[in-house]
């Protein structure tokens, strides 16, 4: 499990990795090549962290009572999928009210938020080009809530029940990536819930302790 649990947190940036390389090939004008330089070397210290999260958690280190600043940890999951984002042509959204703070860990809010985020693109690019993916946080009730919604194809009903099982994925791959995230999100006082796949639109909602 744990084996699986750190291939499946470093199976983004290495992708992300693959394809800027293959962009970086091709790349004639130096400018351009400079900023992909650049993008590979901040996705190479993505996957150290990751792994280095990994190992403070395995060590029992829980750091979960940082302010987190949800709007800027937002606009960091953005920069990190967009490699994916492009590949898939996708519109991401993001809505998150200007000094809007949650209680937690932040690289596991991020790493939480991103996982789901991901999920949602390997499903709209099983799709085809093209999609919607919104991320939208208010506070409601007592608690931040985070809502991620995409007009993919939809979670089969008889996976439903069984989105958060590990290894459950429908699709072939580890069927990891809810799990961790969910488990990523109750570890800071929060929660991960599926909350629907109709008309066109599948839902997660994360609920965070606000700050």
């Amino acid at each position: 499990m744990i084996a699986a649990a750190v291939a499946h947190d470093v199976k983004n940036p290495l992708h992300n990795l693959a394809l800027l390389v293959e962009e970086l090939a091709e790349e004639k004008d130096p400018g351009a090549r400079d900023e992909l330089i650049r993008r590979i070397r901040e996705n190479v210290t993505r996957a150290s962290d990751r792994l280095s999260e990994l190992s403070r958690a395995g060590k029992g280190q829980e750091g979960v009572d940082q302010i987190i600043d949800l709007a800027r940890a937002l606009e960091m999951v953005r920069e990190r999928l967009t490699p994916a984002l492009q590949e898939t042509a996708t519109v991401l959204h993001i809505e998150c009210p200007r000094g809007l703070s949650v209680r937690g860990d932040e690289h596991a809010v991020r790493s939480a938020v991103e996982n789901v985020a991901a999920n949602a693109l390997e499903a709209l690019q099983a799709r085809g080009p093209g999609g919607k993916l919104s991320l939208r946080a208010a506070r409601k009730d007592g608690t931040v809530e985070l809502v991620i919604q995409d007009d993919g194809p939809g979670v089969p009903e008889q996976l439903q029940p069984r989105l958060f099982t590990p290894f459950a994925s429908g699709d072939g791959g580890t069927g990891l990536g809810l799990a961790i995230a969910r488990a990523l999100a109750r570890a800071g006082g929060g929660d991960l819930v599926f909350a629907g796949s109709a008309g066109g639109r599948t839902t997660f909602r994360f609920t965070f302790q606000p700050a």
